[in-house]
């Protein structure tokens, strides 16, 4: 069990050739619709989870100009944003968000987790 953990994490931190030309028609296909919310979405939090921040930016950012009253495209801003430290900024988002959709799930633990990280520095 513990050797096929390890062999996934090597497997998810250094990917082949294939599997990244994988990702990368993935992630073209999702922007074949240039007008569909949720692709971009999609896109945002697929690029976010490759760690290609300028890319995840934007297509987070085309799906808040299509839909600005969805919540989950500023709550993976946040997170990118609070993955680099700049914690203002996440904070920021995520209290849009609190105040626009109270219900959110985890809103509240995002946003103090952030203030404490911000505290300590």
């Amino acid at each position: 069990m513990r050797t096929s953990l390890v062999v996934t994490a090597l497997v998810l931190s250094f990917p082949s050739a294939a599997l990244v030309r994988a990702q990368d028609e993935y992630a073209a296909s999702l922007a074949t619709f240039g007008d569909a919310a949720a692709d971009h979405l999609a896109l945002g939090w697929f690029e976010m989870q490759r760690r290609r921040e300028p890319e995840a930016r934007a297509a987070l950012q085309r799906a808040l100009l299509l839909d600005p009253d969805g919540p989950q495209a500023r709550v993976f801003l946040g997170v990118i944003d609070a993955r680099n430290g700049r914690y203002d900024e996440a904070i920021r988002q995520w209290r849009r968000v609190r105040a626009e959709h109270p219900a959110y799930p985890n809103i509240d633990r995002l946003i103090e987790e952030a203030e404490k990280r911000k505290k300590s520095g």
